[in-house]
């Protein structure tokens, strides 16, 4: 059997220790990573080998080359441009001939037993397998989903924790036979995950899951490498190390920890434990290095380093002190008591003067760090600190490879500063900026789906607190794969537009009143409805738009009261007291909206995924995205869904045909009740998932989660994304009976958890 390294791949979220150096060169414990995979296909009796190159390929190449292929027979294809993984693996047709062959990722570490994953791929009579890693934070991973007898029923490509449903991840460690080359289509781009094995799958070819076991670690960022070396060093990976130096009795080094013979470390250094002192290093008088990675690199005497990685050429000045989690890329100087805050990362050949405190990244000179979201297609943080004009002028420079690009503000001089940065970022990099007068978040989204903006960013600011809303050409939050390309183009930089090709902002004035006429379009009656009396409570900018829309349909109230509803807009979304004063459930709104929908307006609808199941009683068969073809499309037009506005017109609309009240539609609904639970997991969240999974009473449905259904109603359980823990929801008829089933799934979660 042969075999393909798949070395080709730019590192960006390795940045900015891939700078230089391509991912699969990047050392652990003393070797770079594509050694460790050479030593584990020479262990299991594999010796021919084709590397496939992309990004800096000569640097592998010469690397292999000069030490022999240790010991394999080793081949190269390079990609000029990028083919994705099975395009890569297409272009070694000659080298394969008519073997079968395993496919390894040359940017990760690990101990498999290769033997035994090829007799299992061969007793199973499969012609492609895939091999499973047991992880337990797989955001970052393609999940594969299982049913009996190793077959592979699913995926589901890096999803949020809501679309955890197992934690065992695709190590892109693949068994093929031969002909799977029939299926990847010959000089095109083509990726395993996205393009081959959906395909496979639509044909009910034999895909199987083999769970290895053993030790992975992937490499895909400076914290998951840190991670790895610690790992490596506690023993749970059976690798061949480089022999460390003797030990001494002058310095104090906690096992587990890696010191290289041919680093100079002087007397009253401390080495932490899950530290590496790399070849060629050089440690100064009284250096405390805690948790770090140092390549070749100088290390000042009474320097401080806490969990960080320094690379090869770094001068680390006396007394430097280096905080948590900070990745200096190579030939970095830092002068004498300078301070590095923690989290700070620093690019290739920067310079830091003597006691500078540096508090953000640098890369050639410019403020870096790519703020990160904190929901889908939102970023917060503090108003110069997480969030600076730099960082949003590199934000709009990113964002120009959509080409136009909205571009508002909360009308605040905070947030208009970072919006007009966020401008001339786009502008600076070729994009179209598009700006407006309008001041809240949905009518930014609704402007930019009537300007043709790919995406549109919205800045709003109080208090020196932060929040950037990105939104799509229809006016929703950009999907996650947008968020990725947007990340991506933020941290590999971009380089500026010649001035011809730079565009002056397009500014649309009169926003708010295009919003409106978009809004009163929602209206789906002919019915005066100058006799309904609507009364709407809040301050936000919002809440006026929606008053003054009312006052000049002759149905605004100024005040509620009995027997007048009563509208709030709270984060874009519509909460309704309704006439007797009894808060009604949004989904109860939504079922009447969607049973509008259906009985008097396109005849179809569709909603989220995990909308009430009482929508296709009440209203008849809906469509679900994630579910049914066409959903998605469908509801990109339904804003009434999604815009608190909208659904206030819509609303109107369906008082004044049918002439009922608020209270009077929602006793037309079916009984149904929702609550939820959280429930705390003593382990890991993504193990907790497959175990509910294998207990058979659990449907791996194409929603979030995990689906149960039950004698008395229906539940789903999901991971919750920011702390250990599954999230319950239950539906049923009644409020008692939604609260038993939450009890029960409650208990099988702690039984299965432990």
């Amino acid at each position: 059997m042969k075999a393909i390294i798949m070395a080709g791949g730019f590192g960006t979220r390795l940045m900015p220790l891939t700078a230089e150096k391509p991912k699969p060169m990047i050392k652990i414990i003393d070797r770079p990573v594509i050694r460790y995979t050479l030593e584990l296909l020479k262990k299991h009796g594999i010796s021919d080998v084709c590397v496939t190159l992309g990004y800096l390929p000569d640097v592998i190449r010469d690397y292999l080359t000069e030490n022999d292929g240790f010991g394999l027979n080793v081949s190269f294809v390079t990609e000029d441009t990028p083919m994705g993984t099975a395009g890569s693996v297409g272009m070694c047709r000659e080298f394969l001939g008519s073997d079968g062959f395993i496919v390894i990722s040359g940017d990760a570490v690990c101990d498999f037993d290769l033997t035994a994953c090829v007799h299992r791929h061969r007793e199973l009579g499969s012609k492609a397998s895939i091999l499973l890693y047991s992880h337990p934070e797989p955001l970052e991973y393609g999940l594969v989903l299982m049913g009996s007898g190793s077959r592979i029923t699913g995926f589901a490509e890096k999803p949020s924790w809501d679309g955890v449903k197992t934690n065992l991840v695709n190590t892109g460690i693949y068994i093929f036979s031969n002909e799977i080359l029939c299926h990847i289509p010959e000089n095109e781009p083509c990726d395993f995950g996205r393009d081959v094995f959906p395909a496979l799958l639509g044909e009910n070819y034999p895909l199987y899951g083999i769970e290895a076991g053993g030790c992975w670690c992937d490499i895909g960022s400076p914290e998951s490498c840190r991670k790895c070396t610690g790992d490596i060093l506690s023993g749970k990976a059976r690798l061949s190390l480089p022999a460390p130096a003797p030990g001494r009795d002058d310095i104090t080094a906690t096992h587990p920890s890696y010191i290289s013979p041919d680093a100079d470390v002087a007397p009253g250094a401390v080495i932490g434990g899950h530290s590496v002192i790399g070849g060629g290093c050089v440690v100064g008088r009284n250096a405390v290095i805690r948790e770090s990675v140092i390549g070749g690199a100088e290390i000042g005497e009474n320097c401080n380093i806490d969990g960080s990685i320094i690379s090869s050429g770094c001068q680390i000045r006396p007394g430097v002190k280096i905080g948590e989690g900070c990745v200096i890329a190579e030939n970095t100087v830092i002068g004498d008591h300078a301070v590095l805050m923690p989290g700070v990362s620093v690019w290739p050949g920067q310079r830091i003067m003597p006691g500078e405190t540096v508090g953000r990244s640098i890369v050639s000179d410019t403020l870096r760090g790519f703020p990160g979201f904190t929901a889908p297609g939102k970023m917060a943080g503090k108003y110069c600190y997480a969030l600076t004009p730099e960082k949003c002028f590199d934000l709009g420079a990113a964002c120009a490879v959509f080409g136009r690009v909205g571009a508002n503000s909360s009308q605040t001089p905070g947030a208009d500063t970072l919006a007009a940065s966020f401008s001339c970022g786009v502008s600076s990099a070729g994009g179209i900026p598009v700006a407006s007068d309008i001041d809240f978040p949905e009518g930014s989204a609704c402007l930019g789906r009537l300007t043709g903006a790919a995406v549109t960013a919205f800045f709003a600011e109080k208090d020196g607190d932060v929040t950037v809303y990105f939104t799509d050409r229809y006016g929703l939050p950009i999907s996650r794969e947008t968020e990725r390309k947007l990340e991506s183009a933020f941290s590999s930089g971009t380089n500026p537009a010649p001035p011809e090709s730079a565009y002056a902002p397009i500014t649309v004035t009169g926003g708010t009143e295009l919003y409106k006429a978009a809004a009163m379009g929602n209206l789906m009656t002919d019915t005066d409805i100058s006799r309904l009396r609507v009364s709407v409570a809040g301050d936000v900018p919002e809440c006026s738009v929606l008053r003054e829309i009312l006052a000049s349909l002759g149905c605004g109230h100024n005040s509620g009261g009995f027997g007048v509803p009563v509208f709030e807009l709270r984060d874009g979304y519509l909460r309704v007291r309704d006439e007797r004063g009894k808060t009604a459930d949004p989904r109860q709104i939504m079922c009447i909206l969607i049973k509008s929908e259906i009985e008097h307006g396109s005849g179809r609808a569709a909603v989220p995924f995990d909308a009430p199941q009482a929508i296709d009683e009440a209203a008849g068969p809906v469509l679900r995205i994630g579910r049914d073809e066409g959903a998605e499309e469908l509801y990109r037009n339904e804003p009434w869904l999604w815009d608190g506005i909208f659904a206030s017109l819509r609303l109107i609309s369906v008082m004044a045909d049918t002439g009922k009240s608020i209270g009077q539609l929602a006793d037309e609904l079916p009984d149904f009740a929702v609550t939820s639970r959280e429930v705390a997991i003593k382990g890991k969240r993504s193990d907790a998932m497959r175990a509910l999974s294998d207990t058979g009473s659990f449907e791996s449905d194409s929603g979030p989660g995990l689906a149960y259904n039950g004698e008395t109603g229906f539940a789903r359980v999901r991971a919750m994304p920011n702390r250990e823990a599954l999230r319950i929801d239950a539906e049923c008829a009644t409020m008692e009976d939604a609260e038993e089933l939450c009890l029960k799934i409650r208990d099988m979660i702690e039984n299965t958890s432990g």
